[in-house]
């Protein structure tokens, strides 16, 4: 009884302190909870993935593991490792141990491994096809939808190709890296930085050689020389890429790849600039950049006010809008240019789901998932739990969505717009 006293004042006490610093109310007319999941056994981890599923491993010893997803008992393993969700959200896999081998689980098989060693699992940007790999001592074996491949001195991740036909990795060779290309090995670099394939089929990286770093499709080169890539990423469709690079004159600039252009687009230059974010489908980036004492998140053209201290920028899921949180004296959000002042305490590092077109964001106290609506000055939530997941927007459902756990029992948190 002590111990429930002390977590509800513990509650009480913090949304005394949420509405000193925000002067906020609390409301719940949007938000519902719902017993997700009630565990045998003690829930040791969970989590709610951006495509809406949810996990959880419950467990009363070490190498006594249930895994379950989206309310599913799975079955109970001696070990469970590198869960991962496709793209499109219509499929998971994994890793899972019994007492003596190794199986690959996903939602409609089960495959055993014929080693006693797991390696990577990773499904193909298109989620058409699972690719996994597993060690026979110092061989990794590489198991893709139509034949397996034998890999020696790997490092990093793979990348499997659309519908897992083709596959690329990194490989050390001396002091230098290559990249295998669906079994063709580049030169010898002095550092790769790979992205994905175009929806060509051809491999995009950017690599460093000779003291100048390019952007290569396969092996051939498609930019100019640049002294430094920084960041460099490729969109799940593969019709889109870019990176942030500096200049041999010192400025930094943000490229942009598409077939839509017979050039890269390539913004204005910065004294600096860094986190890279694409918008889902379109050629459009946006980046925090720095000129001078000035801080601006960029997108294409233009510029906007990043403030004395800025967060990373973000598009919502479906790319209608390009959103930051930066601030000033006080904190604000800029959505699409226009700036909403936040009467609270704002952590730039942390990622804030929206809903498009809803002026909303979402984020998890140590008790609670709440959401604010940025244009009402209001703050919405539901039940107060023992631990609470980051949230995500949930665009299937039309809603906020995170996880929340009381003792044995997992309950999802919503809130509706």
């Amino acid at each position: 009884m002590a111990v429930e006293f002390i977590k509800k004042l513990s509650f009480i006490l913090s949304l005394i302190l949420l509405f000193v610093l925000s002067g906020n109310h609390l409301f719940a007319d949007k938000c519902k909870d719902y017993l997700a999941y009630s565990s045998p056994e003690s829930i040791t981890s969970f989590g709610i993935d951006t495509t809406g599923h949810w996990w959880a491993v419950a467990s009363n010893t070490s190498s006594n593991n249930r895994l379950v997803i989206d309310g599913k008992e799975i079955g109970v393993f001696r070990e469970i490792k590198s869960l991962v969700f496709s793209n499109d959200g219509n499929r998971w896999g994994g890793f899972v141990k019994d007492n003596v081998r190794w199986y690959v689980v996903t939602n409609d098989t089960l495959i055993e491994i014929p080693t006693s060693d797991a390696g990577e699992l990773e499904f193909s940007p298109d989620s058409k096809a699972l690719v996994y790999s597993y060690f026979e001592g110092e061989n990794e074996v590489i198991v893709m939808p139509n034949r397996k491949i034998n890999v020696i001195n790997r490092i990093g991740k793979f990348f499997p190709g659309f519908a897992g036909n083709t596959i690329s990795f990194l490989g050390v060779r001396g002091e230098d890296t290559v990249i295998n290309i669906n079994g063709t090995e580049s030169q010898p670099y002095q550092s790769v930085i790979p992205m994905g394939y175009w929806l060509d089929g051809q491999m995009v990286y950017s690599a460093k050689n000779g003291g100048v770093w390019e952007v290569y499709k396969n092996f051939n080169t498609i930019s100019e020389s640049y002294s430094e890539i920084t960041e460099a990423k490729i969109n799940v469709y593969g019709t889109v890429a870019a990176i942030i690079a500096r200049q041999l004159s010192g400025n930094y600039l943000c490229a942009i790849f598409s077939d839509e252009y017979y050039d890269p687009l390539i913004s204005k230059p910065y004294d600096y600039a860094n986190a890279l974010v694409l918008h889902p489908s379109l050629p459009l980036a946006a980046f925090r950049a720095t000129i001078g004492t000035n801080n601006f998140v960029a997108l294409s053209n233009t510029d906007y006010h990043g403030g004395q201290t800025m967060g990373f920028p973000y598009f919502t899921y479906d790319g209608s809008e390009m959103y930051f949180f930066g601030c000033d004296i006080d904190c604000f959000a800029t959505i699409n240019g226009k700036k909403y002042t936040i009467n609270m305490q704002v952590d730039l590092m942390n990622y804030y789901p929206m809903k498009p077109d809803s002026r909303t964001i979402a984020y998890s106290t140590s008790t609670s998932m709440v959401v604010k609506d940025l244009e009402k000055d209001m703050l919405y939530s539901g039940m107060m739990v023992d631990q609470v997941s980051p949230p995500i927007y949930n665009w299937r459902n039309k809603r906020y969505e995170a996880l929340g756990l009381i003792n044995q029992r997992l309950y999802l948190l919503t809130c509706e717009w």
